[in-house]
């Protein structure tokens, strides 16, 4: 009827402001956020089909069982529960309104064939529940699983170097992980150095030389390996490491950037020069 398109549009316009504030929430209410818009769902659907008068055989029905296992896999189990007994109670009453001839526009079924359709609605409610919390556990492995492997892969990263770097298509730094060196202040990233090519950086010293080798590289798509430089601390201490670094792409092979690891050889330039002065100490003595 044409009295009710109003609502219909009305209802339709709240679930949308709804989604596009969902869309906007902060990281840590995304899961209360998924679970406010699914209800908000069984409540536009069934609205939607209370509305139209469609009956318990509405084709829309079919989407609670969608939002059930949406619920399933970006929800709690709470929530999910609670939006899979929402969804059956929601066709209940459609069915007894149906039954009871208050929806004008359904088509007038047997008690038998809407108790059959009642139930098939109800086992696509309870199907996309189950598949929902199968595809939350599936996906909780998968990220456990990922955050071992990374756990894994940075240990093995810090025996084998001492900082991780990135560098973007442009070159800029977008990533620097240091190491705690024992006797030395870690100095992590901030604001200042990340988002600058790095030889731009005050703190990075590099020879000329070498500075074009390396320029010649990423603008070949080349790797390198052991370059030296030097980087001064806030402190004032110069430090001394050899980096090296490959190129990234995509899946399609688009150039993402650069990255790699830093080796800290302080120790062993400090021991070389203090080799060379104490050499240089004896040769004027005899001389």
């Amino acid at each position: 009827p044409g009295g009710r398109r109003p609502l219909l549009v009305a209802l339709f316009l709240a679930y949308a402001g709804l989604a596009l504030v969902a869309q906007r929430v902060r990281p840590q209410h995304r899961q209360a956020a998924v679970g406010a818009l699914a209800v908000a769902s069984v409540g536009v659907v069934c609205g939607g089909v209370v509305l139209t008068g469609w009956g318990v055989d509405a084709p829309t029905l079919g989407f609670l069982g969608l939002v059930t296992l949406v619920a399933g896999v970006a929800a709690p189990r709470g929530v999910s529960s609670v939006v899979a007994l929402l969804s059956v109670a929601g066709t209940a009453l459609i069915a007894w309104a149906d039954n009871a001839g208050a929806l004008r526009g359904a088509s007038a079924l047997p008690a038998d064939e809407q108790l059959l359709r009642l139930l098939l609605q109800w086992l696509l409610i309870a199907g996309g529940l189950a598949g929902g919390w199968l595809l939350s556990r599936l996906l909780t492995h998968q990220v456990l699983a990922a955050d071992e492997r990374e756990r894994r892969f940075r240990g093995l990263l810090a025996i084998a170097a001492d900082a991780y770097w990135e560098l973007d298509e442009e070159y800029r730094l977008v990533a620097l992980t240091r190491q705690p060196s024992p006797g030395r202040n870690a100095e992590p990233a901030d604001d200042e150095v990340l988002g600058h090519v790095p030889w731009a950086l005050p703190q990075l010293a590099i020879d000329n030389d070498a500075l074009d080798m390396l320029q010649a590289d990423l603008d070949a798509r080349a790797s390198f390996r052991d370059l030296p430089v030097q980087w001064v601390t806030s402190q004032g201490e110069s430090l001394h490491f050899v980096l090296s670094g490959e190129p990234r792409f995509s899946g399609r092979g688009v150039f993402r950037g650069y990255w790699g690891v830093a080796r800290d050889v302080t120790d062993d330039v400090s021991a070389r020069q203090a080799l060379a002065a104490t050499k240089g100490r004896y040769e004027d003595l005899f001389e």
